[in-house]
């Protein structure tokens, strides 16, 4: 996108963010494989689906080449570098499964649904720092993603309303701190809980309101510097830090 092109700084979190126009497009030669099976009810379906992705150039986050901040500098005011930009470190592949469910609950109410969708992933990039020739996950790739829920109409009131819950797996980010030096975070993510509102007035208008995060999910992250292949294998880091946040709920009105 226009962000990751832009050569300015997009501060997200903790990170100053570069774009970098000499990004290359990242194309993909993708393969799906599925089957549906209908439970017996109306609109009860079954899914399994494996997929495969073999991809070129792939894009991510990496930590910024000296002389890449060196050049920003010349263009700023202020002195402040960016910590990682966006660029192409290699090609990769990435594959998985993905099971899903969805079916109408009839004998709790007419129009009540409940569904759920489970993936997992799986992926290989060969990390372009030659200090570490390793192959390993997409930078921030969760192992699994899973979503349940349900929505309910009440046809006589025009009104809706449903939940769901949504959970990420584990995930790592690598990012290059230098050319001798590779930062591994492992990043854990507790799940979303949504829960949603809808009133339809007058066949023409739509009132929504929505709740997200009412668990005040947490984000747990461990961060490990490694100077060399060994201490990567042997997990030995030179330094560690721990981080823990967490987010407030969120009330949208549409």
């Amino acid at each position: 996108n226009f962000d990751q092109l832009n050569p300015t700084l997009i501060i997200d979190d903790e990170e100053s963010i570069l774009g970098n126009p000499g990004l290359d497009q990242e194309p993909a030669l993708g393969f799906d494989a599925g089957v549906d099976f209908e439970l017996g009810g109306q609109d009860a379906i079954m899914g399994f689906n494996a997929f495969y992705r073999d991809i070129s150039d792939k894009i991510e986050l990496d930590g910024v080449p000296d002389g890449v901040n060196e050049i920003f500098q010349e263009f700023v005011d202020e002195d402040i570098e960016a910590s990682v930009w966006v660029n192409n470190p290699n090609d990769g592949r990435i594959w998985g499964v993905e099971l899903d469910l969805s079916t109408p609950l009839s004998f709790i109410s007419p129009n009540f649904h409940v569904f759920a969708n489970y993936t997992w992933i799986d992926s290989e990039i060969r990390d372009a720092n030659v200090n570490f020739p390793v192959d390993r996950p997409f930078s921030l790739q969760p192992d699994y993603i899973y979503n349940v829920g349900f929505d309910h109409l009440i046809e006589g009131i025009k009104f809706t309303w449903g939940a769901s819950y949504q959970k990420l797996g584990p995930a790592q980010e690598w990012v290059n701190v230098s050319a001798e030096a590779k930062e591994v975070t492992d990043v854990e993510y507790d799940g979303n809980l949504e829960l949603f509102f809808e009133k339809t007035i007058a066949d023409k208008y739509v009132v929504r309101l929505a709740a997200q995060n009412l668990l005040d999910a947490e984000k747990d992250e461990t961060q490990r510097v490694y100077e060399s292949v060994d201490q990567l294998n042997a997990r030995t880091p030179v330094t560690t830090v721990h981080q823990l946040e967490e987010s407030d709920p969120v009330y949208i009105l549409t």
